[in-house]
């Protein structure tokens, strides 16, 4: 008899109704065989199937995310394998999606896409493309019929451009990696990288000094008026002196362009076991890591909150402060100083890798980390 409601012949074997198609069971295994083919019986199986086979190999595409706005983004290259001949293929979803088919992994026939439902044989490749959401995080999603297998593929476009690390968290962004700042808002101000803490006090944390310094050297500090530093590894006795990416520290002039009220400092070294962190929003340490001028110390002891892991002396005692009014080092120059035993220094006084301590040179190894928030 012919099933109107699954549009398919059946047939009774005494017992349960089957599908005069390949899968066999009852109606819930329902399917269609390919346009323009009959069903013949199986005497093997005892069951009406579809005379070829269109059921390829499982195969996927990979989502996308982070994908820019309004732009044509494509799958990778994959083979579709063991189904016959002339199987049908075609394209559905968002974005307008398209598809090709090619005869080698990297179709270097370039092939033209289509949108138009076609057929696909044995062993030939065949890639997706659609276009990108116009809208910041929306996804679109197409999917690729072949014979039986449909697959779907999502692309996501990228968050929205922020300001600063805590507008991303506001945003809800929670993971902690590399994030595209912009300072300015879309104003003249190029937009860079910035490292983004999410995770640690409330997230939202923007690095704006990284050295992980080796003991024994002395190399030279980098004070960028234009790039921030990213972070790469937190292991003491590792050398990064010689990465442009991870070794630095924002110069006074990008510090200004950027609007904080937190400043966070981290530390740790080789000679002793005490970890220094601790964050603040005294007002004249967040001038002074802009302007360079004035001082970060001056009432620092009354004005700080410790942070996980922080079993420093400083900056609850600072005998004698901290060094002021030293521009772009003002971050490295013993801006937290407890005389003698105790100090922040990076390279400090030409020579002096210091992180609570005070071991008057470079044999140390060292992690000298600050955040803005």
């Amino acid at each position: 008899m012919y099933n109107t409601t699954f549009k398919t012949m059946q047939f009774c074997d005494g017992t349960t109704w089957w599908n005069m198609k390949g899968g066999g069971g009852s109606v819930a295994g329902f399917g269609e065989c390919q346009s323009g083919e009959a069903v013949v019986y199986n005497a093997t199986s005892n069951k009406f199937e579809c005379p070829y086979d269109h059921t390829p190999d499982a195969f996927s595409f990979a989502d996308q995310t982070g994908g820019e706005l309004s732009t044509a983004t494509e799958t990778a290259i994959i083979q579709i394998a063991n189904i016959d001949d002339a199987t049908d293929i075609a394209v559905s979803g968002d974005g307008t999606p398209e598809y090709r088919i090619c005869n080698d992994a990297t179709c270097s026939t370039a092939p033209a896409y289509t949108s138009a439902a076609g057929t696909i044989d044995n062993g030939q490749y065949v890639q997706l493309r659609l276009t990108s959401n116009a809208t910041y995080e929306t996804l679109h999603t197409a999917a690729l019929t072949i014979g039986e297998s449909v697959n779907p593929w999502n692309v996501t476009t990228k968050m929205e451009v922020q300001v600063n690390c805590k507008a991303y968290y506001d945003a809800g962004a929670t993971t902690d990696g590399v994030y595209i700042v912009d300072p300015d808002a879309g104003g003249a101000e190029p937009a860079i990288n910035a490292y983004c803490d999410m995770t640690t006090d409330g997230g939202g944390w923007m690095l704006v000094l990284n050295y992980l310094h080796q003991g024994g050297t002395n190399p030279t500090l980098d004070a960028n008026s234009s790039n921030l530093p990213l972070t790469n590894s937190s292991t003491l006795g590792i050398d990064e002196s010689g990465s442009a990416d991870y070794w630095g520290h924002a110069a006074n002039a990008l510090m200004n362009k950027f609007t904080f009220n937190d400043v966070r400092f981290y530390c740790r070294t080789s000679g002793h076991s005490r970890v220094m962190h601790f964050r603040t929003s005294l007002s004249n340490c967040v001038t002074y890591l802009k302007t360079g001028t004035g001082n970060c110390h001056t009432g620092l002891p009354a004005e700080f909150t410790a942070l996980s892991g922080h079993n420093a002396v400083m900056p609850a005692s600072l005998a004698s402060g901290g060094y002021g009014g030293y521009g772009d080092a003002a971050m490295t120059e013993f801006p937290l100083y407890n005389s003698p035993p105790n100090h922040w220094g990076i390279r400090g006084a030409s020579n002096r890798w210091e992180c609570d301590d005070y071991p008057g040179g470079s044999g140390n190894n060292t992690l000298h980390r600050m955040w803005v928030r």
